[in-house]
């Protein structure tokens, strides 16, 4: 999606909030904070123009390249139409090509492809089509990355990638680092990768390496297969920066065959799931639970304005998967009795806890109580919307590799209020992301709509398995009001778990309704205090040239 596009949808959200909330109209803070947000974008054109090293940088980099291992590449051209701008921007390049091989597409299933890769020179493949583009540091940043973590055995290098018209260039993908979730449902990767030979050999077990069936198909579907068996057995890494152009008739949907790739995938890794497409119309994968395990729903509640009823009437009237139960914490400080007597017509337990307010402690408390193998720790002001919720959360959470799932999260009035968590150097240290965007946002490569890895869910909708939860023992119960939730998805991520979002489940969110007035300053220092090295690192799922300000993926100023 353009700038201008991913602008009018910005706009016609932002009417939408005056329309529902005429008195801000008459709020000058407010408006310019909005102006600040819907027009402050950065303009691709003069970004790459900044980023553009001059040739006496190039020179800089071709003598003093920094790094004494220097692995040699070759370059496997398949055949097109045009055979000139690919074979120039290759010979271009400050760190030199070993050679380039031409091979047609058709030998990708038989013994032409495998012969070539045998016989070739290089330690690393680089698989490109004719047109697409190079720049000049292209391959000299991507070794650099190879030898700055040598000793991390890097199989496949991935980086960021454009489209060009002419001289001019557009629709930037700043991609996300190695997210597994969202490479299965999404081959964000494409083209722009480079390929340790060795892998690749260990992978020639047959002649029909790349694909399945031995018919001829798009090469962009036959590099798909072949970068989720790399990944299977190797190590991914990602190097930020646009290094990649592709012609703009090269198509930005996905081909045919990347179902059939994901299909085979399934059987390959004998996971009980099916891939699909979800109701935004883009590739998905559904688990189903083989066992169906029972599931703790934790809500910690105040009983304000009686949203523990809403939540609970939701959940109950919902819900698809029935074997769950429901431990309710009640902090209301009115006795002993007062929540029994006002759930009493619920099927759920009642504990009374007479103290100051702690999420954390609350919610490990549950947990105490609970039976459960998969633990759902739920906000009091929330409400179910997607019947099937709970498996769905479910059958990804009890996923070894998987440490919190949770949903999209949506405001009242239909808005996104989170659809998972991103890093920042400043603040509080996260922002959710594309709030405040309407549902059907489309911008930034339809990341809204991908089930994906992130660094954090909301503490409003997080399911764990019990043992992973156990792993890390619980949440931090210094975090009493904020940061816990993230600190959590945090300690899962050091212990090797993907936090996992999932769009195709969403959750209504009347964020903060039953808490509003409580402080999270003193909890936001500890985090720093805590998780500050990592903020400056930055986050491994939010590319560093995207915004810190802003939700929607926005180039950064």
């Amino acid at each position: 999606m353009n700038q201008t596009s991913t602008l009018t949808i910005l706009l016609k959200a932002f009417i939408k909030k005056l329309v529902r909330e005429p008195s801000l109209i008459f709020n000058p803070q407010y408006l310019f904070s909005r102006f600040k947000k819907y027009f402050q974008h950065v303009d691709y054109s003069a970004w790459i123009e900044q980023q553009q090293l001059s040739p006496e940088q190039l020179a800089s980099l071709n003598q003093n390249p920094g790094f004494s291992d220097k692995p040699s590449v070759s370059a496997i051209l398949f055949e097109s139409t045009d055979k000139n701008v690919t074979r120039e921007s290759l010979n271009s390049q400050v760190y030199p090509v070993s050679e380039i091989l031409q091979i047609s597409s058709s030998n990708l299933c038989g013994t032409g492809f495998k012969e070539t890769v045998e016989k070739s020179a290089g330690e690393f493949f680089l698989f490109l089509k004719e047109g697409d583009l190079l720049y000049p540091d292209t391959l000299y940043q991507m070794v650099r990355l190879l030898a700055s973590e040598a000793d991390k055995q890097i199989d496949l290098i991935f980086t960021d990638h454009d489209f060009y018209s002419g001289t001019k260039r557009m629709n930037p993908f700043f991609k996300p680092g190695w997210s597994p979730d969202l490479f299965f449902v999404n081959n964000y990767l494409k083209r722009a990768c480079l390929v340790r030979k060795s892998v690749l050999i260990e992978l020639l077990g047959s002649d029909r390496v790349l694909l399945g069936s031995d018919i001829d198909t798009d090469i962009d579907a036959a590099l798909y297969e072949l970068y989720l068996k790399i990944s299977e057995k190797g190590r991914v890494a990602h190097c930020p920066g646009v290094l990649f152009s592709f012609p703009s008739t090269d198509s930005q949907l996905e081909a045919p065959e990347a179902n059939e790739v994901r299909s085979r995938a399934l059987l390959r890794r004998e996971e009980n799931a099916i891939a699909a497409v979800n109701k935004y119309s883009v590739p998905t994968v559904v688990r189903s639970l083989v066992k169906e395990p029972l599931i703790s729903i934790i809500i910690p509640t105040c009983f304000k304005k009686d949203f523990i009823i809403d939540c609970l009437n939701s959940i109950n009237k919902a819900s698809t998967y029935k074997n769950y139960e429901i431990i309710v914490l009640d902090n209301s400080r009115q006795g002993p009795d007062y929540g029994k007597r006002k759930l009493e017509n619920y099927d759920c337990k009642v504990m009374y806890l007479d103290q100051p307010f702690n999420w954390a402690r609350f919610n490990n408390i549950g947990t105490r109580h609970a039976s459960g193998d998969v633990f759902l720790f739920f906000n009091d002001d929330t409400e179910v919307v997607t019947g099937d919720w709970l498996e769905r959360m479910a059958s990804q959470a009890i996923r070894p590799e998987i440490g919190v799932v949770g949903p999209m999260l949506l405001f009242p009035d239909g808005l996104v209020q989170h659809a998972g968590m991103f890093l920042i150097n400043n603040g509080g240290g996260v922002r959710h992301c594309f709030t405040h965007l309407p549902e059907d946002f489309a911008g930034c490569h339809n990341l809204l709509h991908y089930q994906r890895n992130v660094i954090a869910m909301s503490g409003a909708c997080q399911m764990v398995a019990r043992d992973k939860f156990e792993q890390v023992s619980g949440f931090d119960e210094r975090f009493s009001v904020g940061s816990n939730d993230v600190d959590f998805c945090l300690r899962l991520w050091e212990k090797g778990c993907y936090n996992l979002y999932l769009p195709e489940v969403q959750i209504i969110h009347k964020e903060k309704a039953s808490r509003a007035n409580l402080s999270e300053e003193e909890n936001t220092r500890e985090f720093w205090e805590r998780w500050g090295h990592l903020l400056a690192q930055g986050d491994p799922f939010y590319n560093k040239y995207l915004s810190q300000e802003h939700s929607d993926f926005r180039l950064r100023l």
